[in-house]
C-alpha cells in the first residue's frame, strides 16, 4: 500500500497534498508502528536512490509530522543545496520547532537562514527570532551577554521601519528583563518617530504602553490602550489592548472599571483573551460580595503587579503575611 501510495504521489505530484492527508489520517488514526517504520524506510532508501528533491520534501514531511523538527531540518537542508532560493520551507520548520519547545533544533535552523541568506529582511527575522529563543531560555547571569548580542543588532540594522519587531524585542528586555524602562521607552519614542503602517503603529504603542505600566504611569499606559483599541476596530489586537487596560486598571485598584471591560470582553473571538477576561472577572466578582472594601483584592492585585514587574522578592514580602492570614483563618 505504501509503495502503490507513493508511487502514485511521485506520478501525480499536483495530488501530493492529497496523498499526504491522506497518510497524516491514517498515522493519527493508527497509530500503527509498522506502518510508520514502512513509510519511513521506504521514504529514506527513495532518498538515497534518486537524486529528486521531491523524496527530500516528502521525508522532511514525514518528520514533522513525528515532530522530529532536527531531522525534517537535515532534509530541508538537502533541497536548499539543490534549490538555493527555496528557504520558505525551512522559516516554516524554525516556527515549528520554536512552537514545539525544540530549542536546538530551533536555534540551528534560524542559524543556518542567517549564514545562507543575503535578504536583509529574512536577517533581521531570524536574528530577531534567535534572540527571543535565547532570552526564552536565559538565566539572569546570561543577561549582559543577551543585552551585548541586541545592541549590536540595533547598531548593525539600524532604527528603521524594516527593524521594527526586533526593536520591540529589545525594548520589551531592557525594560522586563534588565529593568531599565527609561532605556526601553527611549528606543520605542524612535521607533514612533519613523513612517509606520497602522499594524506596526499599533505594536509599538502596545508596547510603549506595557512598559509605562510597568513604570506605574497607569493614566498614560491607558491612553496609549484606547488609542490602539480605536484604531484598530474588530481586529485581534484591539481586543488585547482592550484586556490590557482591563488589567492596568485592575492594578491600580479600579475594580468596578475592569469588571465593566471583562465582562464584555469574555465574548471575545479570541479564545485566550474571552479565557484571561472571564478568570479576570470571576476574581474580581468573588473577593467583592463579602469584602466590601475589597481588602483580599487589593492585596491580590499588589502582588499581581509585582508579579507583572517581575519583581519577584517584592511580590514574596506582599504575599508571605497574606498567606499567613489566609491559614490562620483555615
Amino acid at each position: 500500500m505504501i509503495n502503490k501510495l507513493l508511487d502514485y504521489s511521485f506520478a501525480n505530484q499536483n495530488n501530493t497534498v492529497m496523498v499526504q492527508n491522506y497518510m497524516s489520517r491514517f498515522l493519527i488514526e493508527t497509530a500503527s508502528d509498522s506502518f510508520i517504520d514502512g513509510l519511513k524506510k521506504n521514504l529514506i532508501l527513495r532518498t538515497q536512490k534518486s537524486q529528486d528533491v521531491y523524496w527530500n520534501e516528502f521525508l522532511s514531511w514525514f518528520y514533522v509530522q513525528q515532530k522530529e523538527f532536527g531531522k525534517a531540518f537535515i532534509q530541508e537542508k538537502a533541497v536548499f543545496k539543490r534549490e538555493a532560493n527555496n528557504i520558505e520551507n525551512i522559516i516554516a520548520l524554525g516556527e515549528m520547532a520554536v512552537d514545539n519547545n525544540q530549542k536546538d533544533a530551533a536555534q540551528s535552523i534560524y542559524e543556518f537562514i542567517i549564514e545562507n541568506n543575503q535578504d536583509i529582511g529574512l536577517q533581521v527575522y531570524a536574528y530577531q527570532a534567535l534572540m527571543k529563543l535565547k532570552i526564552t531560555n536565559a538565566e539572569e547571569k546570561d543577561y549582559a551577554t543577551i543585552k551585548t548580542e541586541l545592541d549590536k543588532l540595533i547598531t548593525d540594522f539600524g532604527i528603521n521601519e524594516n527593524t521594527v519587531d526586533l526593536q520591540l524585542l529589545v525594548a520589551h528586555f531592557y525594560c522586563f528583563n534588565l529593568g531599565l524602562p527609561k532605556e526601553a521607552t527611549n528606543l520605542l519614542d524612535q521607533t514612533l518617530a519613523l513612517n509606520l503602517n497602522t499594524r506596526n503603529n499599533a505594536k509599538v504603542k502596545l508596547e510603549l504602553a506595557d512598559i509605562l505600566l510597568y513604570n506605574e504611569k497607569f493614566n498614560q499606559a491607558i491612553l496609549y490602550y484606547v488609542q490602539v483599541e480605536d484604531n484598530m476596530k474588530n481586529d485581534e489586537m484591539a481586543h488585547e489592548a482592550s484586556m490590557k487596560m482591563a488589567k492596568a486598571n485592575y492594578y491600580k485598584n479600579d475594580f468596578d472599571w475592569a469588571l465593566k471591560q471583562v465582562k464584555v470582553l469574555k465574548q471575545s473571538s479570541s479564545l485566550l483573551i474571552a479565557n484571561d477576561a472571564l478568570e479576570m472577572f470571576l476574581l474580581i466578582q468573588d473577593n467583592s460580595v463579602e469584602d466590601s472594601l475589597r481588602s483580599a483584592l487589593k492585596d491580590f492585585s499588589k502582588a499581581d503587579f509585582k508579579l507583572y514587574q517581575h519583581k519577584k522578592e517584592k511580590l514574596y514580602k506582599i504575599l508571605n503575611p497574606f498567606l499567613l492570614n489566609t491559614k490562620e483563618t483555615l
